[in-house]
């Protein structure tokens, strides 16, 4: 080594400084010695919130942008794939056939365990990015504020799926407890088949209850078979007046009402509540003697009954966004002597509260017209509830069915009855209410009414019947005649839509 001061050493010090190549490498390493020290533990651990940041937006962005190009590349591709299947089903799928989907508890248990893994294994994509660039070293303050972005960022991608598993909870829990009649054995069909095409008519009676705290018991108020064609969906829907009386009763109870129910018609389903020894098929003693009893007056088989709390019209009404009727006159709101407001005459789009007035009032007419508007009601939301909606609305909905209807209807059997609801929405909807002058409540002529419904349905199958056969080319270019009656004759089957003002 030269001496210190030497000639060598000053010549070796102005090699040093002088020659060009050596100055670039001190130049280099010094900025290379500067970008080093500027990388502090804080920039550190805010870098490694970015790539958590950014695989929020994308997941397995960063982990490529950290040089995980493998991993990052297949989470990347698994989340596309995800989210390409999601928009194709919402997209292309029918919404009818994702209401057939929703009610699938199946399908539900899937969604739910995929939606908790989805937002487990997202919130692990951005905890796992952070941690691709986190220092080992950084001062507290900088660390807790980046633990808290990433919780955040965790939080706010987990929000959508824990929502989705919790409406899928919810459904299944609706369904599970509604529809679990262990008595009904649900139907089976083939995959790809038409589970209806052992069965032409399904006959379902619908039941309105009138309880309420003040009341003992359930009174069946509303009473309506609807009997469906399941190959075209045309519904012939028969109202019983409450007020019927000497209803012919089951062939083991001939002995103790020989000549008939010895009450009102809707008092049936409390005798059954009352005596459940003699009605122990299935959960509910009461649907059951209602639908022993009904089934004698129409000389139908019922295949399910669906009890609804008529307070619940109004909240499911209001769910799917209103019904639109004909108001043949005005009709008071609220208890008569006190009146608060008036459901008015004309074509109205009725919320809750107003449809369920429309549908019981009695004070401007009597039973029998409060009868065809509860037909209007029922065929107003078969016809009008928006698939769509419905999906919207489903956790208001579900909680509803769940404290105010009661059926015997086994939940695997609900996919095929949205299918079959679907064809209803398109399809012809009569009526034959049982009403003077055809029927006298006080003394009904049950014989002549069972062949009355019989007659009924033989005339709405021929008329199925010819709208199968007819081509569709066949309407072209003819005018269709003004509807101007609202309103069919009593005692005969008329159109529903007509007389609701539905067409």
């Amino acid at each position: 080594m030269p001496r210190l001061g030497s000639t060598a050493a000053r010549r070796e010090e102005s090699d040093r400084v002088y020659t060009p190549e050596r100055l670039d490498r001190d130049g280099a390493s010094s900025r290379a010695s500067r970008r080093r020290r500027r990388r502090t533990p804080a920039r550190q651990t805010w870098a490694a919130v970015g790539l958590a940041a950014v695989s929020t937006l994308l997941p397995g962005s960063g982990h490529i942008w950290a040089g995980r190009r493998r991993s990052g590349i297949a989470i990347l591709a698994f989340f596309l794939l995800l989210a390409g299947g999601g928009v194709l089903l919402a997209t292309v799928v029918d919404p009818t056939q994702l209401l057939v989907y929703a009610v699938d508890t199946n399908v539900l248990t899937a969604v739910m365990v995929t939606a908790v893994l989805l937002a487990i294994g997202w919130s692990a994509v951005i905890v796992s990015a952070y941690h691709l660039r986190r220092p080992g070293q950084s001062s507290v303050l900088h660390g807790l504020l980046a633990a808290l972005v990433v919780g955040v960022l965790s939080f706010a991608v987990s929000t959508p799926p824990i929502y989705a598993a919790r409406q899928a909870y919810v459904g299944r829990d609706v369904i599970s407890n509604v529809f679990n009649d262990d008595d009904k054995q649900p139907r089976k069909s083939k995959e790809g088949k038409d589970p209806w095409a052992d069965k032409p008519r399904l006959n379902v009676l619908l039941l309105g209850g009138d309880g309420g705290r003040n009341r003992t018991g359930v009174r069946t108020d509303t009473m309506i078979v609807a009997s469906i064609d399941t190959r075209t969906g045309d519904t012939v829907m028969f109202s019983l007046p409450r007020n019927m009386l000497n209803a012919p009763m089951p062939d083991r109870m001939k002995d103790e009402f020989p000549s008939g129910y010895t009450d009102m018609l809707n008092a049936v389903y409390v005798y059954g509540t009352d005596n459940p020894n003699k009605f122990k098929k299935g959960s509910n003693p009461g649907a059951q003697a209602t639908q022993e009893v009904i089934s004698e007056i129409l000389g139908l088989k019922i295949d399910y009954y669906a009890l609804v709390n008529l307070k619940a019209f109004e909240e499911i009404i209001d769910a799917i966004g209103g019904i639109t009727v004909y108001v043949e006159k005005d009709l008071p709101i609220g208890p008569e002597g006190a009146y608060v407001g008036y459901v008015r005459k004309g074509k109205r789009h009725l919320n809750g509260k107003k449809a369920l007035w429309y549908a019981r009032s009695r004070a401007a007419d009597d039973d029998y017209h409060r009868m065809q508007r509860q037909r209007c009601v029922m065929a107003a939301i078969a016809k009008q509830a928006d698939p769509a909606t419905v999906m919207r609305s489903f956790q208001k909905i579900a909680a509803t069915t769940k404290k105010n209807v009661k059926t015997d209807i086994p939940n695997d059997d609900l996919p095929a009855l949205l299918q079959l609801g679907k064809k209803a929405k398109s399809a012809e909807i009569s009526s034959l209410p049982l009403i003077p002058p055809l029927v006298d409540t006080g003394n009904p002529d049950y014989p002549q009414i069972k062949a009355e419904v019989q007659e009924t349905i033989r005339k709405a199958e021929k008329r199925s019947e010819k709208k199968r056969a007819k081509k569709p080319s066949d309407d072209k270019g003819k005018a269709k005649k003004p509807k101007t009656s609202k309103t069919g004759k009593p005692g005969k089957p008329n159109s529903v839509e007509a007389a609701c003002g539905l067409d």
